[in-house]
């Protein structure tokens, strides 16, 4: 009997600060921030919503780790938000879940969750 032992664990979900970079109307996301654990990931799985919807916006479903960033656009200015991302290797797969908020028309940054 041959038993194997994976000892590379799934990905790590980075700092909100290291992934996601945000204007009035679009989100980035620098998937280079993930650490993949040991194990090379295979794939993302990104997607948003609107603070207070239920429905998540499937932005892929397989975003390759080599696309490095991944824009969303089209936001409504000075607005809340949650993105929740799946990354998948070998191991296993991990979701981390994000707030985050665009900027309003002028720039400004918004203070507190709504």
């Amino acid at each position: 009997m041959v038993v194997v032992f994976n000892l590379n664990p799934s990905p790590n979900c980075p700092r909100k600060r290291l992934l996601l970079s945000v204007n009035s109307t679009a989100l980035n996301i620098n998937l280079n921030s993930w650490h993949n654990g040991g194990c090379p990931i295979c794939f993302f799985v990104i997607q948003y919503r609107p603070n207070r919807q239920q429905e998540w916006t499937l932005v892929s479903n397989n975003v390759i780790p080599e696309q490095n960033n991944i824009t969303i656009t089209d936001l409504s200015p000075g607005s809340w938000y949650s993105l929740l991302i799946t990354a998948r290797n070998d191991a296993g797969s991990t979701d981390a879940e994000y707030k985050f908020a665009t900027l309003t028309l002028s720039g400004g940054n918004l203070l507190l969750f709504t």
